[in-house]
C-alpha cells in the first residue's frame, strides 16, 4: 500500500521528499552515507521511480543531497539546512517534469495539426533546415537548444499568435523553475536525445506530407514517450 496516498495537501513527490528529509536530519541516513537506489526506495514506499527521482531533485535543489551520475544519491557532508525548512512551501513554485509534459500533451498535438494545414513554404524549409542542424549535433546542450526552437517552430507555424505565446510561456515557466533543469542534467542522456531527433524527424515529415493526423498522432507519440523516458 502507498503509504503517502491519503495525504492531500502536498504532492506526492513533496511528501517522499519530507520522509526523506527527515530521516536525514534525525541521523537515519548519515553526512556522507548513500541513500538506497531509486529502484529500492520505489519498491519501499510503493510508488514510481518518476516520482523518487522528483522528491531526490528536490532535496538537492534544498541541499540534503548529491546526485553522482552513475554512483548515486549520497547525503550532503556538511547540510546548511534549517530545521524547521518546509519542503512543501520551498517547492511551492517548482514545475516537475511530469507537469511540464502532461501540460504540453494537452496543446502540442493541436498545434502539430494546425501547423500542417497553416505551414507555409517558408516555414516548411525552416523545417528541413532545423532537423539537418539537429542531426549533427552531439552537446546535449545544444539538443536542449534545437529541441526548444523545434517546438517553438510548430507553434509558429500554426499562423495563430496564441499559440506562439502559449508555447512560450511554457517553455518560460520550466526554465523558471529548477527542477526540469537538474532532471535534464542528471537524467537525460545522449540516447534519449537521440530518439526525440527521430520522433522530431516523424512530426516533420508529417508536416511535409500536409496530413494533419498523421502529425497529431506524431507529436502525441513523442510527448508521450518523453513522459515514459523519465519514468
Amino acid at each position: 500500500m502507498n503509504l503517502f496516498e491519503s495525504s492531500k495537501e502536498k504532492k506526492l513527490y513533496q511528501q517522499v521528499a519530507s520522509t526523506l528529509a527527515k530521516q536525514i536530519q534525525q541521523k537515519e541516513y548519515l553526512p556522507g552515507e548513500r541513500l538506497p537506489s531509486e529502484r529500492t526506495l520505489a519498491e519501499k514506499l510503493d510508488i514510481s521511480r518518476a516520482t523518487v527521482r522528483e522528491a531526490i531533485i528536490a532535496l538537492e535543489i534544498l541541499g540534503f543531497v548529491e546526485i553522482r551520475m552513475g554512483a548515486g544519491i549520497y547525503v550532503v557532508e556538511s547540510p546548511t539546512i534549517h530545521s524547521d525548512i518546509s519542503i512543501e512551501s520551498s517547492t511551492k513554485n517548482e514545475i516537475t517534469p511530469n507537469e511540464l509534459i502532461e501540460i504540453r500533451l494537452l496543446v502540442e498535438p493541436e498545434f502539430a495539426e494546425l501547423a500542417t494545414q497553416n505551414a507555409t513554404q517558408e516555414d516548411l524549409e525552416d523545417f528541413r533546415k532545423l532537423q539537418a542542424a539537429t542531426e549533427r549535433i552531439n552537446s546535449l546542450q545544444d539538443h536542449y537548444y534545437f529541441d526548444k526552437k523545434f517546438h517553438l517552430l510548430i507553434a509558429e507555424a500554426t499562423k495563430n499568435p496564441l499559440a506562439r505565446n502559449i508555447m512560450k510561456q511554457i517553455w518560460e515557466s520550466a526554465e523558471q523553475s529548477v527542477m526540469p533543469t537538474n532532471f535534464n542534467k542528471h537524467y537525460v542522456t545522449k540516447h534519449s536525445w537521440d530518439i526525440s531527433v527521430y520522433e522530431h524527424k516523424e512530426i516533420i515529415n508529417a508536416i511535409l506530407l500536409r496530413d494533419k493526423k498523421l502529425a497529431r498522432h506524431a507529436m502525441y507519440s513523442h510527448l508521450t514517450g518523453v513522459l515514459l523516458r523519465l519514468r
